[in-house]
């Protein structure tokens, strides 16, 4: 859908849309929008859309009101915790635009990796927006760490850790207010603690909880000095359904690898990691000819795991067992490796999203698409491949 301001002026989420300009309104949101003055639209309606009259409940004017009073109180840095679908990432746009038209230079850090907005999924970034927007995938990346997974329930130390990295990043760019958008992930004992664990390794001068059965697990911050408020959900929401939700990964994974370039690295000369193949220490091929029917590339030995890159057909696991101390051994066949989603750096710079093309354990070299161009560091693999249609699947590592 797009809306032409023929006359007058409306806003939406705080952004102030003013006559002769136009706004489009992507098909996976929704939006409540309020005319400043008697204004006429030119409406164009595309397939789904939808326009209906707001709810006289809704509480939108109180999250207005909640915006502005957290921009004015001086709070430098903020955290928004709120479930799924729940205006949770709506409210940090507001909060951001707000604190623009007060003056402020906000950032956001995204660290949700489900359903990243300001960098590809995977990752959590930081974004410095220019102007004010109507969806956060306006907001440029700044700085990008790679997570290498959209699920945070294995990562629930690092993330916090790398938010509390770009929180620092944010203060040294002059930011003098920090909006943290957080992931869904809050409806079991294990989440709660997760984002206990987040908030104390973040320490915010503020906690946005949406919904009110939330905000009774945070209220006790406010002990040690820290805001917290709790923000009505709308009564109004787009629920997306999983499709939905994969269809929009997919087109953020494009966003940034559509024809990205061949690149080929040195593996001798990079931190090759996120893969078993790669955290173990090298062995022998020629020590296991006698028990591995096949052409044998590469084997690398983690622990009491035998991890084997080649052409293989049967082996021995009995005599691999005696031999090396081995009692699982996974077979990873050449080209299993194509497509996996992956992430490169420089050391202490930003991360920037790849794919792998190929793996070349005979003259150690890996081949991956990516459209960064700078020294390369750190490759991570993630446990997620693309297909050509850049929708995901998980392998097993």
């Amino acid at each position: 859908m797009s809306i032409s301001i023929l006359k007058g002026s409306i806003t939406i989420l705080g952004k102030t849309v003013r006559s002769d300009e136009k706004v489009i309104i992507h098909r996976f949101r929704n939006y409540i929008i309020e005319a400043l003055e008697d204004t006429e639209l030119d409406i164009v309606m595309a397939n789904e859309s939808d326009i209906q009259p707001i709810d006289v409940e809704d509480p939108y004017k109180l999250r207005n009101t909640l915006a502005v009073e957290i921009v004015s109180s001086g709070l430098r840095k903020i955290i928004v915790i709120g479930d799924t679908d729940s205006g949770k990432t709506s409210f940090t746009t507001l909060l951001l635009n707000t604190a623009i038209s007060a003056g402020l230079k906000p950032c956001l850090i995204d660290g949700d990796i489900g359903q990243a907005n300001v960098g590809p999924p995977g990752f959590i970034s930081l974004g410095v927006p220019d102007n004010q927007v109507l969806w956060n995938t306006e907001i440029p990346a700044y700085i990008m760490r790679f997570i290498g997974d959209i699920r945070p329930q294995n990562y629930i130390y690092l993330i916090p850790r790398e938010l509390r990295w770009l929180a620092e990043k944010a203060e040294s760019l002059g930011c003098n207010m920090i909006v943290i958008d957080t992931d869904g992930w809050v409806r079991d004992s294990v989440a709660i603690h997760y984002k206990h664990y987040l908030i104390e390794v973040v320490e915010p001068d503020a906690i946005v909880v949406i919904g009110d059965k939330l905000s009774r697990y945070f209220k006790k911050y406010e002990k040690i000095g820290v805001k917290v408020y709790e923000v009505p959900e709308p009564r109004v929401k787009r629920a997306r359904n999983r499709e939905e939700r994969r269809l929009l990964r997919s087109m953020r994974y494009r966003d940034f690898l559509a024809d990205a370039p061949l690149r080929k690295i040195e593996m001798n000369s990079v931190l090759v990691t996120g893969h078993p193949l790669f955290h173990g220490y090298p062995v022998d091929t020629s020590s296991l000819i006698d028990l591995i029917d096949g052409r044998v590339i590469y084997v690398s030995q983690l622990m009491d795991e035998l991890h084997v890159y080649g052409f293989i057909k049967t082996y021995n696991g009995e005599e691999i067992a005696k031999r090396l101390g081995a009692t699982k051994v996974k077979i990873y066949q050449p080209g299993f490796e194509r497509n996996i989603y992956c992430g490169v750096r420089s050391l202490g710079g930003s991360d920037y999203p790849c794919i792998v093309e190929k793996l070349s354990f005979e003259d150690n070299t890996v081949v991956i698409r990516t459209r960064y161009q700078d020294r390369i560091d750190v490759l991570k693999l993630s446990p997620i491949k693309l297909r050509d249609d850049y929708t995901e699947e998980f392998i097993e590592v």
